[in-house]
């Protein structure tokens, strides 16, 4: 006797079940179908703003060409840069654990549609030549800033086929992804309140002395073997000559971290950052402007949310030094024309 109902015969018989019959079973399957569907997209509507667009849309949607400062990075500029406090029409593209690949993905597929740009930052940080992207499937966040399946490289085909599905919104209940959509519980709470700003997001927790001795600051300095690093550096290199090709000028941006955090690193890893800041200044003389902004006179541990990342408080006063540093020294001798007369 079989062991299962799944067996040849039983397949070979349902072909022979009368089409009335095959009719009702799809459309019992179909319905059920519609339903999961339907549930899904209920529980978003309950728990989450959706269909709202996300920080990323919001970012894309904020292109155009009078957009004259654009701001590269990973989850450092996400959380420190706040394009609202910017005097001049600012874009932030960034991704949560991106590196210079994804950097690059984003420059390319919307640098065409800001004809106009006159500055753009690009976040210079360990992390950004050594992460490993791929170690994190979720390219969502690439895919609602411009950046089409097609052109994610390095995917295999299974991934390929994958970021399809979840970039799909009839798919997506199957591939539920909470970063499609941030304003949802994981967000927000009775005691911590999110802020959500076109390619911002930031919080209002206050980093404290009792809440830094809980934190583990070891950096995971076994990045230092990743094979991603020439991939990445070669990303940063054709970067800043398509920028330079078009006359915008190009400015490396370290981003404030805790001073407890930035003193545990170990002397690898500060010389690894050292040799990456010094090669592209030494090939790139003269062309290249490079800020340190490491320590921040005026930011303090109030104004991180953890160990490296600003928090809301931070991320305003942050904003408007680059901001008033920018002006000074990209725009101020811009005269305006009736000025000439």
């Amino acid at each position: 006797m079989p062991s299962s109902i799944f067996n040849f015969d039983s397949v070979q018989g349902y072909f022979h079940l009368p089409q009335t019959e095959k009719k009702w079973h799809g459309l019992l399957a179909g319905g059920a179908l519609l339903c999961l569907i339907g549930s899904s997209f209920v529980i978003r509507m309950v728990y989450t703003d959706w269909p709202a667009p996300s920080v990323h849309q919001m970012a894309f949607r904020t292109i155009s060409a009078d957009t004259q400062v654009l701001f590269l990075g990973a989850s450092l500029v996400r959380t420190s840069i706040i394009p609202d406090y910017f005097d001049r029409p600012t874009v932030n593209l960034s991704i949560d654990a991106g590196n210079y690949q994804t950097a690059e993905l984003l420059l390319e597929h919307n640098l065409d549609r800001m004809p106009n740009l006159k500055v753009a930052v690009l976040e210079i940080d360990n992390l950004m030549q050594w992460y490993d992207r791929l170690k994190y499937p979720d390219f969502n966040q690439l895919y609602e800033q411009g950046v089409p399946v097609r052109a994610m490289r390095h995917l295999s085909l299974g991934e390929t086929i994958s970021q399809y599905l979840m970039c799909n919104p009839l798919a997506q209940p199957f591939f539920f992804n909470n970063r499609l959509n941030p304003r949802d519980l994981r967000y927000q709470s009775s005691t911590i309140q999110w802020h959500l700003r076109p390619g911002s997001r930031s919080s209002d927790f206050i980093m404290t002395e009792e809440e830094l001795a809980k934190r583990d600051l070891s950096q995971d300095e076994t990045l230092l073997q990743s094979p991603s690093r020439e991939d990445n550096l070669a990303a940063l290199h054709r970067m800043i000559r398509t920028l330079l090709d078009r006359n915008i000028q190009v400015v490396l941006l370290r981003y404030p971290q805790l001073r407890q955090y930035a003193e545990i690193k170990s002397d690898e890893w500060n010389r690894s950052y050292q040799e990456l800041v010094d090669g592209i200044l030494n090939q790139y003389e003269g062309q290249v402007t490079y800020w340190d902004f490491l320590s921040v006179q005026g930011i303090g541990l109030g104004d991180f949310g953890d160990t490296h990342h600003l928090n809301t408080y931070g991320a305003s006063a942050f904003s408007r030094i680059v901001s008033e540093r920018i002006e000074r020294e990209f725009f101020s001798q811009a005269i305006p024309p009736s000025d000439l007369d």
